[in-house]
């Protein structure tokens, strides 16, 4: 007789803004009726931003693992943990306990945040998830990269970002894997701004105390400079959010880049 416990499943959904929803099941077609009748209201976050944004779980629903019952709970943590849908996705906890609204305190989820930095996934784990991203439609596609463009920062992360750190040096290692990450990036090449554009963008830092937002940066793996942490976010495929953790020193790393505001660092050259 086959293992009932063979059947349970961790899926995955994708709001058209980007932001993950990481589930368990040990039925999976019972979930998908269940989004797609819009019975999920008690997911608080994944409803609101069904809500905002006009669309259904059953669009981008996909699984990611197939497990065993007992070891849902582990899983479901570390798939969260690897997207990071609780700090930064549509997850109302860290999952693996059934308390929906559930907060960790700040230490816990510091601990948590800081034991999950530089965690790779497996080549098999790897694969899934790129086979599991086929499935997703072109049309689905679109509304989520429309949606991202619209996306602003909160007055909380701009406060945040405001506040400047210094960074620190990288091997020659991580210079390497940034500098890899980086080739054949051609989406901005040969953009600019009108001259009435450039105008507006100077206006607007005049006076402003939150003009590190704007600030050129550098990448110490690489030494290579953008003029903003949004151009260094688009050229390098990673939120600028944490980008901005790293400028600010906020966190050392992310995913083995180390980033620092270009004057801060030429004044440390200097002091060296």
């Amino acid at each position: 007789m086959e293992n009932k416990e063979r059947k349970a499943v961790i899926y995955k959904i994708t709001s058209p803004n980007n932001k993950i929803y990481i589930g368990q099941t040990i039925d999976f077609s019972q979930r998908y009726r269940k989004y797609k009748s819009n019975g999920f209201k008690g997911q608080i976050k994944l409803w609101n931003n069904c809500q905002k944004y006009n669309w259904n779980p059953i669009e981008t629903i996909e699984i990611i693992e197939n497990c065993l019952t007992s070891e849902l709970n582990e899983r479901e943590k570390y798939w969260i943990n690897y997207f990071d849908s609780y700090e930064n996705g549509l997850n109302a906890d860290l999952g693996g306990n059934g308390k929906c609204g559930f907060k960790h305190s700040d230490e816990t989820k510091n601990k948590i945040r800081l034991a999950n930095i530089g965690r790779k996934h497996s080549e098999k784990a790897k694969q899934k998830i790129s086979e599991a991203s086929k499935n997703i439609s072109n049309e689905t596609r679109e509304k989520m990269s429309e949606a991202s463009k619209k996306r602003k920062h909160t007055e909380e992360t701009k406060e945040k970002i405001s506040k400047a750190n210094k960074g620190m040096k990288l091997s020659d290692e991580q210079k390497l894997k940034i500098s890899e990450a980086n080739k054949g990036n051609k989406k901005r090449l040969g953009k600019t701004h009108s001259d009435e554009t450039k105008n507006k963008i100077s206006d607007s830092k005049k006076g402003n105390p939150n003009t590190k937002l704007a600030k050129k940066i550098i990448c110490l793996n690489t030494e290579i400079t953008y003029e903003s942490q949004a151009e260094a976010s688009e050229k390098l495929k990673i939120k600028q959010n944490n980008i901005s953790r790293v400028c600010l020193k906020q966190r050392k790393s992310y995913k083995g880049l180390v980033f620092m505001f270009y004057d801060e660092f030429l004044k440390m050259n200097k002091n060296e």
